[in-house]
């Protein structure tokens, strides 16, 4: 029989859309295996509902809603993501699974995941008398967590003990680009992969900076790299999300490059990754995709909460990494551009060291794991 899932997720202008896209991920490997997943999200602006919804899977919505002038979410670093005070969020949440399990004539769920970088063990053992276990996905090994499984797909110099002090012992810990999520796509294409000279040879560079990038990077990135497409010989695709506030502008700017071409809200990522040769973009969701598929990079990070994968990754220069975007140029950008191109040798290196990283099972691992422990 199978298991009754809830899924609590967000996306907006502020957090971006990744969380949104590998919960997708997730659910849809539960699907095929026979489970019954609903997603529990909040409608803030530049949510994707719409999308988790055209993907043929329920959303019970949560109200937008308004943090109060006396209030603020400090229980966390990203309490303010969630868009209202922490007990309503947890009223709510508990109000629309009490109400999906009485429709469903159940008590429990079987299983309660959380992606959000704004829930906490609070929100854990609130919510504990309605599900048998707690699956948590994060990134950031910040704040307590009282969850059954804790997974976090990235990779980290200290990834082995990093959660040590976050979760009970008992918790079991799935760390590592090992479960990175990702949709099959990606591991259907490893295997059709062009040898990386070849892919060079094709000249293709792809840029894309998230599915918000609030600061317009893109643009900043483009304006770098754009005038080398041409001296090069290469082509550069640009991808942007449907809520980018920044759309007109960098439409405007391709036009003017004969070698750059445009797309929005592209549901073939896994596809346009594996004829590049070369990433440009943000240190996001996107890390495991392109590793996966033996992708090199130039990376800055956007947000706070990438600097410290991006560290690491830098380490063994799995990424050529510029920083924090406040701190970049157009003429960073440049630099590392001319870098790269003047050192082949180099790029089939990183190549060669990311696809070594990622093996696109991650999911189906993840899926095992919750059936395993839902049998026991």
């Amino acid at each position: 029989m199978g298991l009754n899932v809830a899924l609590r997720v967000d996306a907006s202008l502020t957090m971006g859309t990744g969380h949104v896209y590998r919960s997708l991920t997730l659910a849809s490997q539960l699907r095929q295996h026979g489970h019954q997943v609903v997603f529990i999200c909040r409608q803030l602006p530049g949510n994707l509902i719409d999308l988790i919804t055209a993907h043929d899977f329920r959303v019970l919505p949560l109200s937008q809603g308004a943090m109060t002038t006396t209030t603020a979410n400090d229980h966390c670093q990203h309490g303010d993501w969630l868009g209202v005070d922490y007990q309503q969020e947890i009223a709510q949440a508990a109000q629309v699974v009490d109400h999906y399990l009485g429709e469903i004539g159940c008590t429990q769920l079987d299983w309660l995941i959380i992606d959000h970088y704004g829930i906490d063990h609070h929100w854990h053992t609130a919510m504990r008398s309605r599900c048998q276990q707690v699956l948590q996905i994060d990134d950031l090994a910040d704040r307590d967590f009282d969850c059954d499984i804790l997974l976090d797909q990235n990779f980290y110099l200290n990834m082995d003990s990093r959660y040590d002090a976050r979760c009970a012992a008992a918790t079991t810990k799935l760390i590592g680009p090992r479960f990175a999520l990702l949709n099959e796509m990606f591991g259907q294409l490893q295997s059709q992969l062009a040898p990386y000279p070849q892919r060079l040879t094709q000249g293709q560079v792809l840029f894309f900076f998230g599915g918000i990038d609030k600061d317009n990077e893109t643009l900043k990135a483009l304006k770098g790299v754009a005038p080398l497409l041409r001296q090069y010989q290469l082509t550069g695709q640009v991808i942007l999300g449907k809520h980018n506030p920044h759309q007109a502008d960098v439409t405007a700017f391709c036009r003017d490059f004969g070698q750059l071409s445009l797309a929005v809200q592209v549901d073939d990522m896994a596809r346009r990754m594996a004829h590049a040769f070369l990433y440009i973009g943000a240190v996001g969701a996107t890390v495991w995709e392109r590793c996966s598929l033996a992708l090199p990079a130039i990376t800055s990070t956007v947000a706070l909460n990438q600097q410290a994968l991006a560290e690491s990754l830098s380490q063994i220069d799995a990424h050529l990494c510029l920083g924090p975007q406040q701190q970049t140029r157009p003429a960073d950008y440049a630099r590392a551009f001319i870098t790269l191109m003047n050192s082949p040798e180099r790029l089939q290196a990183q190549s060669a060291t990311v696809a070594l990283m990622v093996d696109a099972l991650g999911c189906s691992r993840v899926v095992d794991v919750m059936e395993s422990m839902n049998d026991h």
